[in-house]
């Protein structure tokens, strides 16, 4: 079974996104912060990250710079999943690297978890 890490502040979104992902049979692991989700990316290994942006403690941006600059870390697959439409934050992600930006109103949760997989096989992940 393959593992998700979502990393999002909002209750709503981990509940929805939990549940949709679990239904399609992945394992999935929540963190509410950038840095409680780099505590599990360390510990857990997950096969991609889901990432939210605007967050307390440590923020999406904050935690896609820390994870690039980590030898250990930096080829983890990261897709970002965010409120933020805006092409600066677009540009600011695409430069740490990241597979995907999805603003999360203009996606479907079936649409989301497409996309998600479709990353996974372009990465080696699913076949």
């Amino acid at each position: 079974m393959k593992k998700i890490l979502l990393i999002e502040d909002d209750e709503f979104y981990t509940k929805t996104y939990k549940y949709g992902f679990e239904k399609a049979g992945y394992e999935m692991l929540t963190a509410e912060n950038g840095d409680e989700g780099l505590k599990l990316l360390q510990s857990e290994k997950p096969d991609l990250v889901l990432l939210d942006l605007i967050m307390p403690v440590k923020d999406g941006f904050d935690f896609l710079k820390e994870i690039r600059a980590n030898e250990a870390l930096k080829d983890t697959p990261v897709i970002v999943l965010t409120v933020l439409a805006q092409e600066e934050d677009r540009e600011a992600c695409k430069q740490c690297g990241i597979d995907l930006y999805l603003v999360k109103t203009e996606h479907s949760l079936a649409e989301i978890i497409k996309k998600t997989e479709g990353v996974m096989k372009k990465r080696g992940i699913l076949e």
